[in-house]
């Protein structure tokens, strides 16, 4: 892991045979998060009024046109639970830790490499290259791995956001087109 691996990324990752990392790279963060907005004020404010049709009671729940209610909100804090629980077991099963050795931080934090490896959630310090070469000595590839990296495709419009942006650049740089800066307040305007 380079520079960050958390949550989700460290749940990928907590499943690899051996995990690098650099002494900062920020790991962990085991936990499970679910963010809801109610937005039915702004929406009443807005008069925009939803009309729902649903085939169960707890079809739309997390929507925004209205609050939650306690029954929604104790099964997602439920399904939130048994995630949870999830992650927390397949970490311990994966870097083969005692499940309440990972519970004890599993809530949430986000620590660096350096603490990962001394919690047993990492293996030593490494970058890319380490990483590659200890996957060539566990698959018992000899020599120099060949690494082939994923082509990366041209496509037209990065061509032409390049070139608009170097003339828009160029453009403010020499003066060819005016800018016009508004002043808060007195409605002045500088040439």
């Amino acid at each position: 892991m380079e520079n960050i691996g958390t949550s989700a990324a460290y749940y990928i990752a907590s499943a690899a045979n051996r995990i690098v990392l650099n002494p900062g790279t920020f790991t962990g963060s085991i936990g499970v998060i679910y963010v809801n907005f109610n937005m039915a004020d702004l929406y009443r404010w807005m008069k925009v009024e939803p009309e729902v049709l649903k085939s169960g009671r707890f079809k739309d729940t997390g929507s925004t046109f209205r609050p939650m209610t306690e029954d929604e909100r104790k099964l997602l804090k439920g399904l939130l639970e048994q995630v949870h629980r999830q992650f927390i077991e397949d970490v311990s099963k994966g870097r083969g830790l005692e499940v309440e050795e990972v519970r004890k931080i599993a809530d949430g934090r986000v620590i660096t490499g350096e603490q990962a490896i001394e919690l047993g959630l990492a293996d030593g310090f490494g970058n890319l290259n380490d990483a590659v070469k200890l996957a060539a000595e566990l698959a018992g590839i000899e020599g120099e791995p060949r690494v082939i990296y994923p082509k990366r495709k041209f496509e037209w419009h990065m061509l032409f956001e390049a070139f608009s942006d170097a003339v828009v650049d160029r453009l403010l740089k020499t003066g060819s087109i005016p800018l016009y800066r508004y002043g808060i307040g007195g409605g002045e305007v500088d040439e």
